[in-house]
């Protein structure tokens, strides 16, 4: 059995929150900032999906939809958030009987 170094673990999740993309879903992995507390209060924990929003023109703050709300924060506490890609989910699609229904 071997122990994890926090190297290690950086480079499992090399990706950190601040580096994702607006429109790009992400799973958090962990939170390496002095406010995990607060960040966990407002839903943020380890394997909650992330989208992000958008970037302020000058890249702070990220707005994130998070838990069906949405949340901004600064890039430098985002910079502390690592982050895994989300699965890919696949959106229900009416069939066609459905469709039919809808129709007025």
């Amino acid at each position: 059995m071997s122990i994890e170094t926090s190297e290690q673990r950086q480079n499992i999740f090399s990706l950190r929150l601040s580096d994702a993309l607006p429109g790009q879903a992400v799973r958090v992995a962990e939170v390496c900032s002095e406010a995990a507390q607060r960040l966990a209060e407002l839903g943020l924990t380890a394997g909650v999906t992330v989208t992000v929003i958008r970037k302020a023109p000058l890249g702070d703050p990220l707005e994130i939809a998070v838990r069906g709300y949405r949340l901004c924060i600064r890039t430098k506490t985002a910079k502390n958030i690592r982050v895994t890609e989300a699965p890919i989910t696949r959106i229900p699609t009416l069939s066609r009987k459905q469709q039919n229904k809808t129709d007025i």
